[in-house]
């Protein structure tokens, strides 16, 4: 059987969404299944987290499958604000440029659209796979299945290190949506502390490096690193600030890889990570770094606790989010 995965694969460097569809490519073929990247065959079927791609296979005379893994509600004024201050706070000047605005072209023009006309669009395809409840809600359509996205559960998993300080991160995209302003201003309120604190960015900024200094000179910004796990295991407590439901794709990997390291965590207080986490982590209200600063205390003076919800949040990402289980789900709807 082969099925032709639509969408763009092509950015690969540090993009959640590729690497969890490339891990699902890789799994399927031993589920006799085979998947050629946007290939015009019998069988096709739409990989997103953007909207606007979904429009171009909408006319088509067969209508294929779609995983979307995108929000139908970012937030217009939030990407905007967010795109401010990107370009003003952050912007890394070895971007491209045209790269980075057409990115924000489409990236608003996306969260313009108004949610009724997405899933108009959106519930007329043949199947509609969607990664949460929360999504599926959202699209008010009975006939859309949900199939979580998952994570190599062996691959990522607690190394038990011992750290000579208490070492507090944030992981991600340099990207204010993702709540990377937010972290710099707790670290910030907390530099009083004998903390360690660390950003690790998807790709280095200078900028970003230079702004986190200006709040808290210890704190240290670091590009992309070779061995992930390594450096999630060399954290005690992570901090993952969403801004809003389009700040990640609707199951934010950079979370799920964070549970299965048996990390505490504290996070947004939004409803698709609510369900993510089912009550394994600290949520507090996006843009109050007070609130993260308090529950970082928190957890810092309490290491019984912080062991309890790594614990948990292991056992949720084992019991939903394991990569085996969605490449099975997967793998059925293929062969249905």
């Amino acid at each position: 059987m082969i099925v032709s995965f639509q969408g763009n694969f092509k950015d690969v460097e540090g993009e959640g969404l590729v690497s969890c569809v490339n891990n699902l490519r890789k799994g399927l073929l031993s589920k006799e299944v085979k998947i050629v990247y946007n290939e015009p065959v019998k069988q096709a079927h739409i990989h997103t987290s953007g909207f606007l791609v979904s429009i171009k296979y909408f006319f088509s005379k067969n209508k294929p499958k779609i995983s979307f893994y995108g929000n139908l509600d970012a937030g217009f004024f939030l990407m905007l604000k967010n795109h401010w201050q990107y370009f003003f706070l952050l912007y890394n000047e070895t971007q491209p440029i045209i790269k980075e605005i057409k990115h924000v072209f489409f990236s608003i023009l996306s969260t313009a659209i108004p949610v009724f006309i997405k899933r108009f669009f959106i519930n007329k395809f043949s199947e509609i796979i969607v990664p949460s409840d929360y999504f599926k809600k959202k699209l008010r359509n009975e006939n859309v299945k949900v199939i979580h996205l998952g994570i190599d559960i062996k691959k990522f998993k607690n190394k038990n290190l011992k750290n000579k300080k208490l070492t507090i991160a944030y992981f991600g995209h340099n990207s204010p949506i993702k709540g990377v302003i937010e972290c710099i201003k707790t670290f910030s309120i907390l530099k009083e502390e004998d903390y360690d604190f660390r950003i690790y960015l998807t790709k280095f900024s200078r900028k970003t490096e230079k702004l986190a200094h200006k709040y808290n000179k210890n704190v240290k910004v670091c590009g992309f690193v070779n061995d992930i796990v390594e450096e999630y295991n060399k954290c005690d407590i992570i901090v993952l600030p969403f801004w809003s439901p389009g700040g990640a794709i609707a199951t934010p990997l950079v979370l799920l890889e964070s549970m299965a390291c048996e990390r505490a965590i504290v996070t947004s207080n939004l409803s698709h990570i609510r369900e993510i986490v089912g009550g394994s982590a600290i949520c507090v209200n996006p843009f109050y770094p007070k609130q993260l600063a308090s529950a970082v205390r928190n957890l810092a003076r309490d290491k019984k606790e912080r062991v309890r919800l790594g614990k948990m949040a292991r056992n949720q990402v084992i019991s939903n989010y394991d990569l085996n289980q969605m490449i099975e789900e997967y793998a059925r709807l293929y062969k249905k």
